[in-house]
């Protein structure tokens, strides 16, 4: 069976102040065309479907679409499940009217657990949708005490409990499609921490018992373990500047009848790419060092100055040349490295709003002010006074 695998798509994100659904519809499209292409048997979404747990109108409609071309278009099952960004109530809503157009999507655990199944020439895989899982609303479904009360008891208590129905002990093939953080995955700025620390970090034991395991969380494509059977597949975008780089990419494997696979990683290559850069801004122009392989200019950038001074309106002269610029950092500023340039604070409780605007403004631009800046300085000081 030829199974994709794919997780973290966080509909309706924003990367600093840009708003993201165009680049991920982009993806989306992209990796309808290797749906087309590959025709996998099944593709399997582990989490994350949207930013937040109240997403936006046009975040649904792209996501509504997106399946309508996987499942009605293309015939092809799909098992999704919410991850910690999704609300669950959202993600159940008509869950049973769509898995008769084959539509599996679970945002909260199925009780008893029933795996969603699908047949090859080799026979059953049983593919187990493992939502993330609030402790409080866990305890609850399995009718435990307070010992459930962190994400990872909840996960290692739910997947307890798989295990011990009589549907796992058949000789089927199992999958699991999980979101949760497993020890020995690497981490980047973009994910949401499921707790404070370390407590919520799951085993590679606990998933003994699968053949593969198709997580969602961590937004690095990456596999763990010997086995190579417990698998990130990643974002689908970079999402913070923390990923500049790594590459996207989607999953693909092919099972055979003793549980066995083979791996394909299918890279993504975004409208907007994530990119870091670096320069000087000289007579209000900023100019990269670099003159060959510069980033795209719609690229999304974090841009590092190597001005000596403080440069008045930077980031609005970076963004005239490379206008979705995220961040600006400066490599060396003269004035703030030099102590002596700095205000003794007793020099600073004595000074006047005119005195201390004056130092501010000459500091910064390198010229005195003028009398007539002055003169209009005083203008708004009083105003403001009288105010």
């Amino acid at each position: 069976m030829k199974i994709l695998h794919t997780a973290d798509w966080h509909l309706g994100k924003y990367l600093h102040n840009f708003y993201l659904l165009n680049e991920q519809q982009y993806i989306l499209d992209q990796i309808c065309e290797i749906v087309q292409q590959e025709k996998p048997d099944v593709i399997l979404l582990a989490g994350d479907i949207y930013d937040r747990h109240q997403p936006a109108s046009d975040a649904i409609e792209v996501f509504d679409k997106v399946m309508s071309r996987l499942v009605l278009e293309m015939k092809i099952p799909v098992i999704a499940i919410a991850g910690n960004h999704d609300s669950a109530e959202r993600i159940n809503y008509c869950n049973y009217l769509l898995r008769e157009q084959g539509l599996h999507i679970f945002g909260s655990p199925v009780m008893p657990p029933k795996p969603v199944t699908l047949y090859d020439e080799f026979g059953g895989i049983d593919f187990y949708p493992i939502p993330f899982p609030e402790p409080e609303n866990l305890r609850i479904l399995l009718g435990r005490d307070k010992a459930i009360h962190t994400h990872e008891s909840a996960m290692k208590a739910l997947i307890e409990y798989i295990k011990d129905c009589d549907t796992f002990k058949n000789n089927y093939r199992k999958i699991a499609i999980a979101h949760a953080f497993v020890g020995g995955g690497s981490e980047s700025d973009s994910e949401r921490q499921l707790s404070v620390g370390n407590v919520s970090v799951m085993p590679l034991s606990a998933w003994e018992g699968f053949d593969y395991v198709a997580l969602g969380h961590l937004h690095r494509p990456q596999s763990l373990g010997e086995s190579r059977k417990v698998r990130y597949s990643g974002s689908i975008l970079k999402y913070s500047l923390s990923e500049v780089h790594s590459s996207k990419s989607i999953t693909i494997i092919e099972m055979d009848k003793e549980g066995k696979f083979s791996e394909k990683i299918i890279p993504l290559t975004p409208q907007k790419d994530v990119k870091t850069l670096k320069g000087i801004i000289k007579e209000m122009e900023f100019l990269p060092n670099e003159t060959e392989n510069l980033p795209n200019q719609e690229d999304f950038l974090e841009v590092t100055l190597e001005n000596d001074m403080p440069v008045p309106n930077a980031m609005q002269i970076v963004q005239q040349k490379f206008p979705n610029t995220l961040n600006l950092k400066w490599s060396s500023l003269r004035q703030y490295n030099n102590p002596l340039g700095r205000i003794n604070s007793d020099k600073l409780s004595s000074m006047s709003e005119m005195d201390l605007f004056k130092d501010f403004f000459e500091r910064h631009n390198q010229k005195d002010m003028t009398d007539d800046q002055k003169q209009i300085l005083t203008s708004i000081i009083e105003e403001i006074r009288k105010q």
